[in-house]
């Protein structure tokens, strides 16, 4: 008899406008085109909402948004902005904004959101609480990007065949000068969201070069969290996909004194990747890691190392001359903690190594630089904890948000031979009725997208199944346990 788990969650889907609380006043733009939005931002000041009801329309230029407003579309199935580029967040002084309740379709050499935090060259303003949620985004280059000193949150978003899904780049030196603080708001969190390559990748537009990229890419001298999403590229079979990279540092950009600097750290926890012949998942070349409890697959029989580290400066000859040959290097790979992660149902530890060139070992060492197991008492970091769940910006009254609940069940039964199992995940819903994906792992590394899928073992023995369903905005998952007896 197998242990059955329910996992229930929720996600905010659809943005119904009604009345306000405790908000200076609220500005309907009459439309959603782009002159009627603009006079609806015109007319607002800061703390108050704009409203942009249900349509469609076509940007041809983004609105610059100065003042720190709620912009409130009609939710993901009402309303749609089409065009090259739709906000730039661009302030003087530090203030909160926030996006939510729209889907974008953007040209794919723009970001549909560009946040301008103070820059590498110190100027504007720091951003310190943007929150872009329960937005649907298709294409796009670093579709939102958080730039410069900006921190916030991208939460309950769904990002369809992006070149870069979420693109954040730091302010360099200034980044690296402020306090590596791990499980705090001072970063880029990218959580509950969704990543999905359809594909259409397969085809690059025309005029597209380096398509696509990663999901989530890290430039100099970005802090983020990406905690609780799913990651799937199953239909990107052209190529290999990386998911995640985290840049390092580069020589001084020609004709400047800015520094070209590293990641300053990625803590990234509890995500579903899914991959067709990815040959690594994370790609980390500087700064500080915590990476745990993600579940990593793929569709492929070919190698891949799920996780890879590298040291540029010891061969990367492009930005680099002469070679750095002594330990350490700049924005070099340190204080990094890697546990709990599974590839097709193993963990992962064998595979967390420095592959590009045998002069990584220099720089990266088990032991010194990096750890299989999460921080002890001898290690920098030891009382290290998460980042409360959900991230602080996520409070008050819902609101005008409808809650969907998702719920995940999942059953098996022997069929045929005492190997063979037949899963079942009867009883998963949608509360509002969204079509569900699936997505099971046996525990021997064997997975499938069925929904109720026939698995074989391989041998006796107890074996950890988990199915994992979405709505596109949430996933939850539900637990079984599988003895597999003798004939």
């Amino acid at each position: 008899m197998q242990r059955v788990l329910i996992g229930v969650g929720t996600a905010l889907l659809a943005l119904f406008i009604g009345e306000s609380v405790g908000i200076a006043a609220t500005n309907s733009a009459a439309d959603p085109s782009y002159a009627a939005v603009f006079a609806a931002v015109t007319a607002s000041q800061d703390g108050d909402t704009v409203t942009i009801p249900k349509g469609t329309a076509l940007w041809a230029t983004p609105i610059t948004l100065t003042n720190a407003l709620t912009i409130l579309g009609a939710g993901t199935n009402s309303t749609f902005l089409r065009g090259a580029g739709m906000f730039v967040v661009d302030f003087q002084t530090t203030k909160p904004i926030r996006i939510s309740g729209i889907n974008f379709d953007c040209d794919y050499t723009q970001s549909a959101i560009l946040l301008h935090g103070s820059d590498q060259y110190g100027l504007g303003a720091p951003i310190t609480s943007f929150r872009i949620d329960h937005c649907f985004f298709h294409g796009g280059y670093r579709t939102v990007q958080p730039a410069g000193w900006c921190y916030g949150l991208i939460d309950h978003c769904t990002f369809v065949d992006p070149r870069i899904g979420v693109g954040p780049v730091g302010d360099a030196n200034y980044a690296w000068d402020r306090p590596i603080e791990p499980g705090s708001t001072n970063c880029v969190c990218v959580e509950d969201c969704a990543f999905w390559f359809t594909s259409a990748v397969n085809t690059p537009p025309n005029g597209v070069t380096a398509w696509p990229q990663e999901l989530v890419y890290h430039y100099l001298g970005t802090r983020s969290t990406v905690r609780f999403c799913t990651f799937d590229a199953t239909g990107y079979t052209a190529d290999s996909e990386n998911f995640i990279d985290a840049h390092g540092n580069q020589n001084y950009y020609t004709g400047t004194t800015i520094d070209f600097r590293g990641t300053v750290l990625m803590e990234c926890y509890s995500n579903v990747f899914r991959g067709f012949k990815s040959d690594r998942f994370m790609y980390l070349r500087g700064g500080t890691y915590f990476v745990y409890g993600n579940i990593m697959t793929n569709v492929s029989t070919a190698s891949s190392f799920p996780i890879v580290m590298t040291e540029e400066e010891s061969w990367q000859t492009d930005f680099f001359f002469p070679i750095r040959t002594n330990w350490p290097a700049q924005d070099q790979i340190t204080n990094s903690y890697f546990w709990a992660n599974t590839y097709k149902g193993n963990l992962t530890s064998p595979y967390t190594t420095a592959l590009n060139n045998d002069s990584d070992l220099i720089f990266i060492r088990e032991g010194r630089d990096y750890w299989n197991h999460p921080p002890v008492s001898t290690n920098v970091y030891y009382s290290y904890k998460p980042l409360q769940y959900p991230h602080p910006l996520i409070s008050g009254p819902i609101g005008g948000f409808q809650t969907n609940k998702v719920v995940a069940m999942a059953n098996s039964q022997p069929s045929g031979s005492p190997a063979t199992f037949a899963f079942s995940s009867a009883g998963s819903a949608s509360l509002n009725g969204v079509v569900l994906t699936y997505f099971w792992t046996f525990g021997d590394g064997g997975f499938t997208s069925e929904a109720n899928p026939v698995h074989t073992y391989p041998s006796n023995g107890n074996y950890a199944a988990q199915l994992y369903v979405s709505d596109g905005l949430t996933t939850t998952s539900a637990k079984l346990r599988v003895k597999v007896l003798s004939p």
